[in-house]
């Protein structure tokens, strides 16, 4: 098996290696179908065209064993009753399920006329991560739930390894997510609500005019962007002079007129343009960033146990005893991950 897999590896990597050499980075971003347009520059379209049907015929090699393997899941399911029972049959003949395999074809084929093949990638990577996490999981849960079971095999490194992948998984599923999917709603690079309804606005020129919801919810997150904009500068600047009370409670009467200095002189410097702000604030926050982390260091030397927090088995237990709200709590660290 080591063998094989070294073997495969130094194909890939040869074939890549001359890959390169024909073609410069340019016209390798250019082409999805790199050793056809290789094999163009060597041999010409007949080269092309060989090397496609080698490359479809190691992709019917090693799609049999995905096909049997989905249909299978489907199978399986229909034998444990959550699924239509017929699916669970296997054909007197060959004894495979038949039927499972039918219904994963039709559904590949809808699947294939549906979209293109970047958005397929896209979206089995993101469904297939997120069953990858869950099964990873369900794992750590059955355990718990069920630890009269007997356990055939170990987990090396549990709980923590298998929680490491759920946490990359869940990594993984949001970054594909937002750089593969969400960032995809441009308009000529640019995003945000605005950018969006200009698109609306432009189609609303060339053709006929957009649906009214399209409007509504542009208006509804303008609405929204406006007001965060107003906002959080507010409650950001009143937090932070609101510390002024901890060391002198005397200041609480002048809270609100600092707070109303701060913003305006904000206000007043914001037209310089985001390089100028940040080079004045840059060096704030880095300054404030290093106080931060010394008061912490010097506070976990005298109380080191803190840092039990961090182990994944306080997450797990609120998964588990608190399901609705460990749903709404990940909700809120997607969000912190997404910045």
């Amino acid at each position: 098996m080591v063998a094989g897999s070294a073997d495969g590896h130094l194909l890939l990597l040869s074939a890549l290696v001359q890959s390169f050499r024909v073609l410069p980075l340019a016209a390798l971003a250019e082409h999805q179908r790199v050793a056809a347009a290789a094999m163009t520059v060597l041999a010409g379209p007949r080269g092309a065209a060989f090397v496609s049907a080698l490359i479809l015929c190691s992709i019917f090699g090693s799609l049999n064993g995905n096909v049997l393997g989905g249909a299978r899941v489907y199978f399986a399911m229909a034998r444990d009753g959550v699924f239509f029972q017929a699916v669970g049959r296997v054909h007197p003949r060959f004894q495979t399920p038949a039927l499972a395999i039918v219904i994963q074809g039709v559904w590949a084929a809808v699947l294939a006329a549906s979209g293109s093949f970047k958005q397929l990638y896209t979206y089995v990577i993101f469904t297939g991560w997120v069953f990858y996490g869950a099964a990873v999981l369900a794992v750590v849960v059955m355990r718990r739930k069920q630890p009269q079971l007997a356990r055939p095999y170990r987990v090396w490194g549990y709980p923590y390894l298998p929680l490491a992948c759920a946490l990359a998984a869940l990594v993984i599923v949001v970054t594909i997510k937002y750089h593969l999917v969400v960032i995809q709603a441009d308009n000529e690079g640019e995003g945000g609500i605005l950018a969006l309804m200009a698109l609306v606005q432009r189609g609303r020129l060339d053709r006929a005019a957009p649906h009214p919801a399209f409007l509504v919810l542009g208006l509804f997150g303008s609405a929204l962007l406006y007001a965060d904009g107003a906002l959080t500068p507010a409650i950001s600047v009143m937090g932070a002079v609101e510390g002024l009370e901890v060391s002198s409670p005397a200041l609480k009467e002048y809270v609100l007129p600092i707070s109303a200095v701060v913003i305006i002189i904000l206000f007043m410097v914001q037209y310089r343009g985001t390089g100028s702000v940040g080079r004045l604030f840059g060096p704030v926050m880095a300054l404030w960033f290093a106080v931060i982390a010394a008061l912490g260091i010097s506070q976990l030397v005298v109380h080191p146990y803190v840092l039990l927090a961090m182990s994944p088995s306080y997450a797990v237990e609120l998964c588990i005893e608190y399901k609705a709200m460990a749903f709404i709590v990940l909700g809120a660290v997607v969000l912190c991950v997404t910045g």
